[in-house]
């Protein structure tokens, strides 16, 4: 597991002025910098009109003999859609042996004071017990710059959902502590199948419930090194890390009713030029008596079309490991996949020279990009229609890129720290 590369975003505030003054004329140049792992002073500006609580939510399909798992999207210039969620595991041969053997991971708070640490464990709302154990000075090591807490399994497994969430977000500030900072995520509506034909024991199943948090709409699990040691043999073990590995992905359709107009859709689905691709097609299903329906993955531009779905190749390069979500929000409309897209610093110029910021409508191929209060740019994800997104949660190559929506990827990433979400337009 291992997380997106962070950026840094820089305004100037003559910018800010100008954009919030003229808020209906955003073809202002806005000179965007972007830093790797660099600080950077907050900025209060805000590039799109999405937000994690206003954006648009699927319906429930009309009782129309659909199954009930299909949800209709809100209508818009995209058209009639509906999908429904699925999950997807990658294939065996990306379950590396490391990631079945289990590790001691102690608990690692830095910045913190012996105060800071009674503080969060008084929110957590541990029990005496609880406290007594984690307090006793041989498990606790202090340095200038941190406390380290060694856990064991007994107290680990005794915390309770709110206490686990609460302690397990402020670890998470902390990329050290690996299981909490990355945790294992899937939405909360698939955590009773999470593990489902996965052929492990109920005990395991149960143990492993049991350890779940929530944050938001998200269940996450940090705690596998405890169930990786009750497995018995190394094929279960390999089973239940690949059935941890499943991701939440959306299979949307468009539907197109008999005699429909398609040039509505064809300027939203055509964006890029590419009107001469799928205006055939449209075309057809609406000339059909009875309309019909396609899967908008025939929609997308050749590196989603190619993406969406899959995974990526394992491999050794060094510059293969940064094909992150940057990576594939930046390459969304190319035919050719540009490799410069691993650099942050070709990610820096090429918003700078060739994006510009939206605060309209949103639109497909729109790239978003989740700030923090600090300016660092913990995500970028394009806009596809709705409250689609597609997205590649992360640089491993056990993450595929897929469709999912906006709320669930703002949940991924928000980890207790609210971010803004900022919206730029290829110009």
């Amino acid at each position: 597991m291992s997380h997106d590369r962070s950026l840094t975003l820089h305004v100037p505030r003559s910018a800010l002025w100008l954009l919030g003054f003229f808020i209906l004329a955003p073809w202002l140049f806005v000179g965007g910098w972007l830093y790797f792992n660099s600080s950077a002073t907050p900025s209060p500006y805000r590039a799109t009109s999405l937000s994690a609580a206003t954006a648009p939510r699927a319906t429930p399909a009309k009782a129309d003999g659909k199954p009930s798992d299909v949800l209709k999207c809100q209508p818009g210039a995209w058209g009639d859609l509906e999908y429904f969620r699925t999950l997807i595991e990658p294939p065996e041969e990306y379950i590396l042996p490391d990631f079945t053997v289990p590790a001691t991971q102690p608990w690692i708070f830095k910045g913190y004071t012996p105060a800071k640490l009674t503080e969060l464990w008084d929110s957590a709302a541990l029990t005496p017990v609880q406290r007594r154990a984690l307090d006793r000075p041989d498990r606790q090591q202090a340095t200038a710059d941190a406390i380290t807490v060694r856990t064991d399994d007994e107290i680990i497994m005794s915390l309770s959902p709110i206490s686990r969430a609460k302690i397990y977000t402020a670890l998470s500030e902390f990329p050290e502590n690996v299981p909490q900072s990355n945790p294992y995520r899937l939405r909360t509506e698939f955590r009773s199948d999470w593990l489902a034909f996965a052929e492990l024991s109920d005990a395991a199943i149960a143990l492993t419930h049991q350890m779940f948090y929530d944050r938001g709409i998200t269940t996450c699990f940090s705690d596998y090194n405890i169930v990786l040691s009750s497995l018995p043999t190394p094929g279960e073990r390999f089973r239940y890390v690949k059935a941890l590995s499943r991701k939440s992905a959306l299979i949307v359709q468009l539907t197109i009713a008999p005699g429909t107009d398609i040039s509505v859709l064809d300027r939203y689905w055509g964006r890029g030029r590419r009107s001469k691709d799928i205006t055939p097609i449209l075309q057809s299903i609406a000339r059909r008596p009875n309309g019909g329906s396609i899967d908008i993955i025939h929609l997308l531009p050749p590196f989603a079309r190619t993406h969406l779905n899959t995974y990526p190749l394992p491999s050794d390069r060094p510059e293969d490991v940064n094909r992150d979500c940057h990576w594939a929000s930046f390459n969304f409309f190319r035919e050719t996949p540009d490799e410069r897209f691993n650099q942050i610093s070709h990610i820096r110029e090429t918003l700078a020279n060739d994006y510009f910021p939206v605060l309209g409508e949103p639109a497909m191929g729109d790239i978003i990009m989740l700030v923090r209060q600090d300016g660092t740019v913990v995500h970028s994800c394009v806009y596809i229609a709705d409250n689609i997104v597609f997205t590649k949660n992360g640089p491993a190559f056990s993450v595929p890129w897929l469709l999912a929506s906006l709320d669930s990827v703002v949940a991924y990433y928000a980890a207790g720290q609210p971010v803004d979400l900022r919206r730029y337009r290829t110009k």
